[in-house]
């Protein structure tokens, strides 16, 4: 499995445990629907861009997005969202490297502006947080 893959999987499973949590209804992973169930976050890929290369290795910087979905009073539209950046923050910034002995740096990239729309007492957000993982894999075989 490429190393991309493995990066993308441990994220979805960390995000995962807001569930269990309360803090959303849903995680989805490599999907570009609205999800069903509101609050949730939806983990996609971006960009995955080489940074260095030698004969053996090849030091990569992926983007990994987490759009965040939320429908409530328009009053309470940053207060939920900016609860939920914060969780997903707490979980993915716990450690450098994400638990994965491949991966070198993880740095967040900050938050887009919120898409807000709605009338009268339902209004629904989305707004998504920008993760850059620099990671290493082999030349050959990005799987090593």
């Amino acid at each position: 499995m490429h190393k991309a893959q493995l990066i993308i999987n441990e994220i979805n499973t960390r995000l995962n445990v807001l569930i269990g949590e309360g803090i959303v209804l849903e995680v989805m992973k490599n999907r570009t629907d609205v999800p069903d169930e509101l609050p949730a976050v939806a983990v996609r890929m971006g960009s995955d861009e080489p940074e260095n290369q030698n004969a053996t290795f090849i030091d990569s910087s992926l983007t990994v997005n987490t759009d965040i979905y939320v429908i409530t009073t328009a009053q309470d539209l940053d207060e939920k969202t900016l609860a939920i950046r914060l969780a997903v923050h707490k979980k993915l910034m716990v450690d450098y490297n994400l638990g994965l002995g491949f991966v070198t740096q993880i740095t967040p990239l900050g938050q887009s502006e919120p898409d807000y729309n709605g009338d009268g007492e339902q209004y629904a957000g989305a707004t998504r947080l920008s993760w850059r993982i620099s990671y290493r894999s082999g030349v050959v075989d990005p799987s090593n």
